[in-house]
This record gives structure tokens, C-alpha cells and sequence, in this order.
């Protein structure tokens, strides 16, 4: 099984420095050790796919599946040692770029050709997306974008950026708090250390990274 092609990359100590001095790292595990950590990952994501059959052929056995609106994601992804960090407090791509699956209502015309697409989206954009597939009213003052447009062949943007935040990792722990802001290109991500204290999170580095960090 391969590993993360940043797996010794140098920076991420230095993250884990900055946000949970303690923390263990993937550089304190050997190569083998890493891969049976990737090998049960991934063998919890068949156990997951293999649920999602059921589920499937359920709606199929049914009648109901050409009806059904049906979306699969994530809350988060998994670093799996990528920056010699596991998963954590950080904003790396490896974490906030998560899986989205859409198999929109097609009745009487069977299953819609797949596609993919590389516009920028968010969670906050399936209450509105449902909504509007259900034929109701959106509230106003509801955030997030209907995303059906790229679910039904369309390519436009339906952000010019998105916000990504990040407060504590679990109830009771110090709050360490990170935003950023992600484009198709960048993604700038700033550590709060304080009321009124903010600071690029990556300093000294410029304060804008490609979007593969």
C-alpha cells in the first residue's frame, strides 16, 4: 500500500508545534506500521460501502430509487501520516477537502449520467440544495448556495471562495481556533491566540499557499 507522497514533509512538525505541542506524529511510527493504520482506514470505508449497497438496493428492490434524492459525504477527511500528521487541528487539504456524492431525483428517465466537477462548494450549501428540490421556500437569511446547478450539467461557480473554520476538538478542551479562506488557486489560513491576537498561520511564509497544503 502506498503512502502519502508529503509523508516526511518538514512542515508538518512545525504545524503541530504551533497548534498541540505533544501531539504524536506519523514520524514516530515506521513505514509498516503507517500502512496498517491506511490498510484499516480504508477497509472501514469498504465496511461504509458496502452498507451504502443495502441501502441501494433497498430503494432499487422498492421502486423508489429513481424518485430519491440521495447524498453522500463527510465531515471531515483524514491526513493518514500527509505531513507527517495524523487528524487534528489543522486546515490542510487533506482534511477540508471531503467527499460529496449527489444521485439527483430523475423520475421516469432512470439513472442521470455521472459527472464530476472541480467548483469550490460547501455543506452549507445542502440545506438550501434539498430545499429547492423539494419544491420549498428557502428562509431568508439561510447561508450556503443551491448547488443543483452543477448536480444538473452546469459548470459555473457558485463561489468565488469559501470559508473554512476550525474551534477545538473536543467539548471541554482549550479552544484553539483557525479560519481561512480557500479559492480555486489559494487558501489563506490565520491562528486566533487571543481576543484581538491574529497572526498568519503559516509565518514567516507568505501569507497566502497553494492550495495542495
Amino acid at each position: 500500500m502506498p503512502l502519502p507522497a508529503t509523508r516526511h514533509d518538514p512542515t508538518g512538525p512545525a504545524l503541530a508545534q504551533t497548534r498541540h505541542p505533544g501531539r504524536r506524529l506519523a514520524a514516530e511510527f515506521g513505514d509498516d506500521d503507517l500502512r496498517r493504520m491506511c490498510a484499516a482506514y480504508y477497509g472501514q470505508v469498504s465496511y461504509v460501502d458496502h452498507l451504502l449497497g443495502i441501502l441501494l438496493e433497498a430503494l432499487i428492490s422498492s421502486g423508489r430509487f429513481d424518485d430519491t434524492l440521495l447524498i453522500f459525504t463527510s465531515d471531515h477527511g483524514e491526513m493518514l501520516g500527509s505531513h507527517v500528521l495524523f487528524k487534528g487541528e489543522w486546515l490542510c487539504e487533506e482534511l477540508v477537502n471531503v467527499p460529496l456524492l449527489i444521485k439527483p431525483p430523475t423520475p421516469g428517465r432512470g439513472v442521470a449520467p455521472a459527472r464530476q466537477t472541480a467548483r469550490l462548494v460547501t455543506h452549507a450549501g445542502l440545506l438550501p440544495t434539498i430545499l429547492r428540490w423539494c419544491g420549498a421556500a428557502i428562509p431568508e437569511g439561510l447561508h450556503g448556495n443551491d448547488i443543483r446547478p452543477l448536480v444538473e450539467g452546469g459548470d459555473g461557480p457558485i463561489h468565488d471562495g469559501i470559508a473554512l473554520e476550525y474551534y477545538a476538538t473536543n467539548w471541554g478542551e482549550h479552544p484553539v481556533p483557525l479560519r481561512g479562506w480557500r479559492t480555486a488557486d489559494w487558501k489563506y489560513v490565520e491562528l486566533s491566540r487571543g481576543p484581538g491576537v491574529r497572526e498568519p498561520f503559516q509565518a514567516p511564509e507568505p501569507r497566502a499557499v497553494p492550495v495542495e497544503l
